[in-house]
Protein backbone atom coordinates (compact mmCIF):
# COMPACT_ATOMS: atom_id res chain seq x y z
CA UNK A 1 0.00 0.00 0.00
CA UNK A 2 1.31 3.43 -0.93
CA UNK A 3 1.83 5.89 1.89
CA UNK A 4 -0.22 9.08 2.16
CA UNK A 5 1.74 11.97 0.69
CA UNK A 6 2.10 15.40 2.24
CA UNK A 7 1.86 17.23 -1.11
CA UNK A 8 -0.68 16.67 -3.85
CA UNK A 9 1.94 17.84 -6.31
CA UNK A 10 5.42 19.29 -6.61
CA UNK A 11 5.85 22.04 -9.22
CA UNK A 12 9.25 21.97 -10.92
CA UNK A 13 10.15 25.08 -12.90
CA UNK A 14 12.82 27.53 -13.92
CA UNK A 15 12.66 30.65 -11.79
CA UNK A 16 12.32 32.63 -15.02
CA UNK A 17 8.84 31.05 -15.19
CA UNK A 18 7.91 31.74 -11.56
CA UNK A 19 4.68 33.61 -12.36
CA UNK A 20 3.33 30.52 -14.12
CA UNK A 21 4.30 28.31 -11.18
CA UNK A 22 2.53 30.67 -8.81
CA UNK A 23 -0.61 30.71 -10.99
CA UNK A 24 -0.66 26.92 -11.32
CA UNK A 25 -0.21 26.40 -7.59
CA UNK A 26 -3.15 28.74 -6.94
CA UNK A 27 -5.35 26.88 -9.45
CA UNK A 28 -4.73 23.52 -7.79
CA UNK A 29 -5.12 24.76 -4.25
CA UNK A 30 -8.36 26.64 -4.97
CA UNK A 31 -10.02 24.28 -7.44
CA UNK A 32 -13.51 22.97 -6.61
CA UNK A 33 -14.83 19.87 -8.29
CA UNK A 34 -18.02 20.14 -10.33
CA UNK A 35 -20.98 19.42 -8.04
CA UNK A 36 -21.81 16.18 -9.88
CA UNK A 37 -18.46 14.74 -8.72
CA UNK A 38 -18.85 15.54 -5.01
CA UNK A 39 -18.60 12.34 -3.01
CA UNK A 40 -17.15 10.42 -5.97
CA UNK A 41 -15.11 7.54 -4.52
CA UNK A 42 -11.31 7.94 -4.53
CA UNK A 43 -11.44 11.63 -5.46
CA UNK A 44 -9.85 14.02 -2.98
CA UNK A 45 -11.87 16.87 -1.51
CA UNK A 46 -9.01 19.25 -2.23
CA UNK A 47 -5.88 19.35 -4.36
CA UNK A 48 -3.51 20.87 -1.86
CA UNK A 49 -1.00 21.53 -0.63
CA UNK A 50 1.11 21.95 -3.74
CA UNK A 51 4.85 22.33 -3.23
CA UNK A 52 6.43 25.39 -4.79
CA UNK A 53 9.90 26.10 -3.46
CA UNK A 54 9.38 29.81 -2.80
CA UNK A 55 6.50 29.07 -0.42
CA UNK A 56 7.73 25.90 1.24
CA UNK A 57 11.52 26.02 1.71
CA UNK A 58 13.09 27.27 4.91
CA UNK A 59 16.58 28.59 5.47
CA UNK A 60 19.40 26.09 5.41
CA UNK A 61 20.61 23.46 3.01
CA UNK A 62 18.50 23.27 -0.16
CA UNK A 63 19.00 19.71 -1.48
CA UNK A 64 17.64 17.76 1.55
CA UNK A 65 14.50 19.93 1.62
CA UNK A 66 13.88 19.40 -2.11
CA UNK A 67 14.47 15.65 -1.78
CA UNK A 68 12.06 15.43 1.15
CA UNK A 69 9.37 17.36 -0.77
CA UNK A 70 9.78 15.13 -3.83
CA UNK A 71 9.42 12.00 -1.65
CA UNK A 72 6.29 13.51 -0.11
CA UNK A 73 4.66 14.46 -3.43
CA UNK A 74 2.07 12.31 -5.20
CA UNK A 75 2.58 14.07 -8.56
CA UNK A 76 5.29 16.04 -10.34
CA UNK A 77 4.21 18.91 -12.56
CA UNK A 78 6.88 20.40 -14.81
CA UNK A 79 6.40 23.89 -16.15
CA UNK A 80 7.88 23.35 -19.61
CA UNK A 81 9.58 26.14 -21.51
CA UNK A 82 12.97 26.68 -23.13
CA UNK A 83 14.01 27.99 -19.69
CA UNK A 84 13.13 24.75 -17.89
CA UNK A 85 14.59 22.65 -20.72
CA UNK A 86 17.97 24.18 -19.88
CA UNK A 87 17.57 24.06 -16.08
CA UNK A 88 19.79 21.55 -14.29
CA UNK A 89 17.53 21.80 -11.24
CA UNK A 90 14.38 20.85 -13.16
CA UNK A 91 16.22 17.98 -14.84
CA UNK A 92 17.50 16.70 -11.49
CA UNK A 93 14.03 16.93 -9.90
CA UNK A 94 12.54 14.78 -12.67
CA UNK A 95 15.26 12.15 -12.30
CA UNK A 96 14.98 12.13 -8.53
CA UNK A 97 11.17 11.75 -8.63
CA UNK A 98 11.55 8.73 -10.93
CA UNK A 99 14.30 7.24 -8.72
CA UNK A 100 12.22 7.73 -5.57
CA UNK A 101 9.50 5.63 -7.14
CA UNK A 102 11.95 2.89 -8.18
CA UNK A 103 13.35 2.75 -4.65
CA UNK A 104 9.81 2.41 -3.25
CA UNK A 105 8.91 -0.26 -5.81
CA UNK A 106 6.43 1.90 -7.70
CA UNK A 107 6.46 3.52 -11.10
CA UNK A 108 6.36 7.30 -10.64
CA UNK A 109 6.59 8.02 -14.39
CA UNK A 110 2.78 8.09 -14.90
CA UNK A 111 2.61 10.74 -12.14
CA UNK A 112 4.70 13.24 -14.14
CA UNK A 113 2.73 15.95 -15.94
CA UNK A 114 4.24 18.49 -18.37
CA UNK A 115 2.58 21.91 -18.46
CA UNK A 116 3.80 23.70 -21.60
CA UNK A 117 3.90 27.49 -21.41
CA UNK A 118 6.31 28.18 -24.26
CA UNK A 119 8.34 26.28 -26.84
CA UNK A 120 7.92 22.96 -28.61
CA UNK A 121 8.43 19.45 -27.21
CA UNK A 122 10.97 17.27 -29.04
CA UNK A 123 11.99 20.20 -31.24
CA UNK A 124 14.95 19.91 -33.57
CA UNK A 125 15.76 23.51 -32.65
CA UNK A 126 17.43 23.50 -29.20
CA UNK A 127 16.27 27.10 -28.61
CA UNK A 128 12.62 26.04 -29.00
CA UNK A 129 12.82 22.79 -27.01
CA UNK A 130 10.65 22.97 -23.90
CA UNK A 131 11.09 19.48 -22.38
CA UNK A 132 14.07 18.97 -20.06
CA UNK A 133 16.40 16.14 -21.09
CA UNK A 134 15.19 13.84 -18.27
CA UNK A 135 11.59 14.19 -19.51
CA UNK A 136 12.58 13.48 -23.11
CA UNK A 137 14.47 10.36 -21.99
CA UNK A 138 11.56 8.77 -20.11
CA UNK A 139 10.40 5.43 -21.55
CA UNK A 140 6.89 6.71 -22.26
CA UNK A 141 5.46 9.73 -24.00
CA UNK A 142 3.52 12.21 -21.89
CA UNK A 143 0.37 14.10 -22.77
CA UNK A 144 0.89 17.68 -21.73
CA UNK A 145 -1.34 20.55 -20.80
CA UNK A 146 -0.41 23.07 -23.47
CA UNK A 147 -1.11 26.73 -22.80
CA UNK A 148 0.23 27.73 -26.22
CA UNK A 149 -2.42 25.76 -28.08
CA UNK A 150 -5.54 25.75 -25.92
CA UNK A 151 -5.14 28.37 -23.21
CA UNK A 152 -4.21 28.13 -19.56
CA UNK A 153 -7.53 26.89 -18.14
CA UNK A 154 -7.70 24.05 -20.66
CA UNK A 155 -4.07 23.13 -19.91
CA UNK A 156 -4.74 23.17 -16.16
CA UNK A 157 -7.80 20.91 -16.47
CA UNK A 158 -5.81 18.55 -18.71
CA UNK A 159 -3.18 18.18 -15.95
CA UNK A 160 -5.74 17.90 -13.15
CA UNK A 161 -7.67 15.18 -14.99
CA UNK A 162 -4.39 13.32 -15.51
CA UNK A 163 -3.81 13.29 -11.76
CA UNK A 164 -7.31 11.83 -11.33
CA UNK A 165 -7.07 9.14 -14.03
CA UNK A 166 -7.06 6.30 -11.46
CA UNK A 167 -10.48 7.54 -10.30
CA UNK A 168 -11.83 7.41 -13.86
CA UNK A 169 -12.33 11.16 -13.95
CA UNK A 170 -11.81 12.28 -17.52
CA UNK A 171 -11.03 15.69 -18.94
CA UNK A 172 -14.59 16.31 -20.13
CA UNK A 173 -16.02 15.63 -16.67
CA UNK A 174 -13.91 18.49 -15.28
CA UNK A 175 -14.05 20.74 -18.33
CA UNK A 176 -17.85 20.93 -18.12
CA UNK A 177 -17.39 23.21 -15.12
CA UNK A 178 -15.88 25.85 -17.37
Amino acid sequence: MQEKKTYYAFISYSHKDEEWAKWLQHEFEHYHLPTKLNGHPDVPDKFSPVFRDVDELSGGELKPQISYALRQSANLIIICSPNSAKSLYVNDEIREFVDIGKTAGINNVPNIFPFIIEGVPHSEDPWEECFPRALRELPSEHIAGDVTKYGREHAFVKILSGTLRKSNIGFSMLWDRF
